[in-house]
């Protein structure tokens, strides 16, 4: 860690990190994704149902429940079901993400090595701005198959075929568990391709290999089991959904031009994600260096799964960064490597990389007193201060970037941990003091004031057809969520006129009725169709 200056760098980015993670982090609304996995565990609770996913008591299938069951617990240790608890798993498992990089990566490369993996990750653009933001399920998926990757591979150099392929299926259980299919496809992929690469092949039909397929059997079919016991549910039906939910993503859906386009911009769409490490790929561009990674296993081991995985992603055109979320410690642990140790002789691409993060890293200090210059002083009380203490860090940091080669990555933590800080402090509360997504919550709050005391049904006329994908979906996921939240109950989905409850529908399905009286129209964030809050006047 480059002496005393390294280990105050490192303890100065980990305290950083913690408020940069935490202030503001329930403020956001949720996003629809996100408002999935919140209301899935919050109607887990209301129902006392914690075997069968479901939203507005209809049947959830398109992810199995671990994550939400990791929620709801938050939810219950919290008491309380809104943006903040929904969050935290996720906060958490970022930590736990960093620190397996690091155990992983020290153990074969050294403690600096694995530090800066760690740290690379979490202040990677994509996860700085906005994974880190919100409640998904990918960033604790990802550290699972990260782990998945990393112990297949200790365990092959050590012998430990048991260990191998008990381990491998244990976590692709929790895999399975957590996302369903995606699971089985990385695991294949990586037993394949650690098996092949060594000249190993016939391993995969050793006897262990097959109780390690047992042990995944008796989990996740142990659940499911339970699940099928407990819900008259066809099983066409359940895989019709889950397979759907894999395959919706490919070439079949999208078309030969579209995937063509994509297969051309993924690999620029993925580096501009993961800024600012990245750009560090540059230091690949040297004589030598696909003989130099080859005669390293450990980095040999970590292209073959980064590039045998990422290839599912390259040829699929619906592709989010937070998928991918688990190979990019491999590639930056690649790509780092070669950065802290350069050829001799071939240092042009590493001079390149420093000037362009020393660039940056001088460019902050006018970011952080960007605000100074706003009128933003109601919106974000103590923002001279901010601005201060935030332009005094960067500009520090960056008279240190020039003279201490050793510690410039360290900087570069500290640097962009300090301005995800600035972002909580100063652009989310700007963001949100005119934000639809905020109006679109407060309307919810003040219908569910409005019709507390009183039944509350979703209306889907029984002549409208539910969509194949989203079913009889009547509001959007976020509004539903904070709806029910907020009412603190479970909102059912019903088609019987009955006098008496208020009702809520989209305006083009309950035009088709004649017999309503209309109390309340609205249209929040996320609707294209206004919405229409009415009672049945004549059943």
């Amino acid at each position: 860690m480059n002496g005393k200056s390294g280990i105050f760098l490192v303890i100065t980015a980990l305290l950083i990190s913690i408020p940069a993670f935490f202030i503001n982090l329930g403020d956001q609304p949720v996003i629809d994704d996100e408002a999935i996995r919140g209301y899935v565990a919050y109607e887990m609770i209301k129902t006392n149902d914690f075997v069968t996913p479901s939203i507005n008591n209809d049947v959830y299938l398109k992810k199995p429940p671990l994550y939400n069951w990791i929620i709801a617990l938050s939810f219950q240790l919290f008491n309380d079901y809104t943006e903040f608890p929904l969050r935290v798993p996720m906060i958490l498992s970022l930590y736990l993400f960093a620190f397996f990089i690091f155990y992983y990566f020290r153990k074969e490369a050294g403690t600096n090595f694995g530090l800066i993996n760690a740290f690379l990750f979490i202040t990677s653009g994509r996860v700085i701005i906005y994974e880190s933001m919100h409640g998904l399920i990918d960033i604790t998926y990802s550290m699972v198959i990260f782990v998945l990757f990393m112990e297949v591979y200790r365990a092959f150099n050590a012998g430990q075929l048991k260990r191998l392929f008990y381990t491998a299926y244990f976590l692709a259980a929790i895999g399975f568990m957590l996302k369903g299919l995606p699971t089985v496809v990385f695991t294949g992929i990586t037993l394949l391709v650690l098996f092949i690469s060594n000249k190993k092949l016939k391993l995969l039909f050793n006897w262990r290999h097959f109780a390690g397929m047992l042990v995944f059997v008796l989990l996740v079919g142990g659940y499911y089991w339970i699940y099928f016991r407990q819900n008259n549910l066809p099983l066409e039906e359940f895989l019709d959904v889950l397979f759907a939910e894999s395959s919706r993503r490919t070439i079949m859906r999208f078309g030969i031009g579209e995937t063509l386009l994509h297969l051309f911009s993924f690999p620029f769409e993925l580096l501009y994600h993961f800024l600012p490490w990245s750009i560090l790929v540059l230091v690949l561009f040297q004589k030598g260096i696909i003989a130099r990674l080859w005669k390293n296993p450990f980095l040999k081991y970590l292209s073959l799964i980064f590039l045998s995985n990422i290839f599912i992603y390259w040829t699929s055109p619906e592709f989010y960064p937070r998928y991918v979320l688990m190979l990019i410690p491999l590639l930056f642990g690649v790509i780092s490597y070669f950065y802290l140790n350069p050829p001799n002789k071939q240092k042009k691409a590493i001079q390149i990389v420093d000037i362009i993060y020393g660039i940056f890293i001088s460019f902050t200090i006018f970011i952080f007193i960007v605000p100074f210059y706003f009128d933003f002083k109601s919106i974000v009380p103590g923002i001279w201060t901010i601005c201060f203490i935030a332009g005094g860090i960067g500009l520090i940091s960056a008279v240190f970037y020039w003279k201490r080669k050793q510690l410039r990555l360290y900087l570069m933590f500290v640097v962009i941990l300090t301005f995800r800080i600035v972002f909580d402090l100063v652009v989310l509360p700007v963001r949100l003091s005119d934000s639809n997504e905020v109006e679109a919550r407060n309307k919810a709050r003040s219908l569910a004031e409005q019709t507390q005391g009183k039944p509350l049904y979703y209306y889907w006329n029984p002549v409208s057809t539910p969509s194949p994908y989203y079913g009889k979906q009547v509001v959007s996921y976020r509004f539903n969520y904070y709806l029910s939240i907020h009412r603190d109950e479970v909102i059912p989905i019903l088609s019987e006129k009955i006098r008496g409850p208020y009702f809520i529908s989209q305006r083009w399905n309950a035009d088709k009725e004649k017999d309503i009286e209309i109390l309340d129209e609205f249209q929040p964030a996320g609707h294209d169709s206004p919405l229409l809050l009415f009672i049945f006047t004549d059943q």
